[in-house]
């Protein structure tokens, strides 16, 4: 689907210089968290359209009163339809200048929207920095690594033994290891380098860390709003309770009658 208007060749909003530019699998997390975070700070209708929250508009099917009657296709509202266009386009001009040239072909270019751009850049590269998990899984049961498993209690932990294993490896047995280690790794020549996997270990610590920091603060919320819907049943318990013994202290101590 052809596109106008926003391109690459337009300017995108300014503030998406504080968005290092998208490699790969390395630095997924961290693109992605500050793009969101920069969209939402722009406009939360930008971050909520790109992860398509807000779904793209298209016809709308009405059901009449009369159920002998057929459904109507109506067409949404072409103002809303503009706005949405013009709204996808500069999101897609801020997918654009936050990505490295090499991945516009295979991910922006072709998409018929900013939303589907982004999922086939999470799809390509955000599902497998969680599958990272797994690799290291599959080395668990050979040399050196031997019950070095990750139950998400230290994620930096994990990875400083992870390294250190590794290393071990690497002195008793030469490249092998590191050679299959990377092999066994999404396929991304990113991955290559030295510097590209320690990227790739900060991010999935990162990543790690966000998530177990988002569990916690769930389980907190979750757990004061156990404590205030206590609070509110001893309060009505007791509530009911002083009626009760109001009631009992009527009927045990009546009033005089009236004369």
């Amino acid at each position: 689907m052809p596109r106008t208007g926003l391109g690459v060749e337009d300017h995108p909003p300014p503030v998406m210089k504080f968005v290092p530019k998208l490699k790969g699998i390395a630095n997924w997390p961290t693109w992605n968290g500050n793009l969101l975070s920069v969209l939402e700070a722009v406009d939360s209708k930008l971050s909520r359209r790109l992860t398509g929250e807000y779904e793209k508009l298209g016809p709308i099917i009405t059901t009449p009163a009369n159920a002998t009657e057929p459904a109507v296709l109506a067409q949404p509202d072409p103002t809303a339809v503009m706005a949405w266009h013009e709204c996808s386009q500069k999101l897609i001009s801020c997918l654009y200048a936050t990505t490295m040239p090499e991945l516009h072909e295979g991910h922006i270019h072709a998409a018929a929207d900013a939303f589907s751009a982004y999922q086939s850049l999470q799809n390509r590269f955000g599902s497998s920095t969680r599958s990272i998990l797994f690799k290291f899984s599959q080395f668990s049961s050979l040399p050196y690594f031997l019950g070095l498993r990750y139950f998400g209690e230290d994620p930096q932990d994990f990875v400083d033994r992870w390294c250190a294993a590794l290393e071990k490896a690497q002195e008793a047995s030469g490249p092998f290891f590191r050679r299959h280690w990377i092999d066994s790794l999404p396929a991304d020549h990113d991955l290559v380098s030295e510097p590209s996997l320690k990227l790739l270990y900060a991010d999935f610590v990162l990543s790690e860390h966000n998530r177990l920091t988002a569990e916690r603060e769930s389980l907190v919320s979750n757990n004061n709003h156990l404590i205030e819907e206590n609070n509110r049943l001893r309060s009505e318990t007791n509530s009911i309770l002083s009626e009760r013994n109001r009631l009992l202290s009527e009927i045990n101590d009546p009033p005089p009658p009236p004369y």
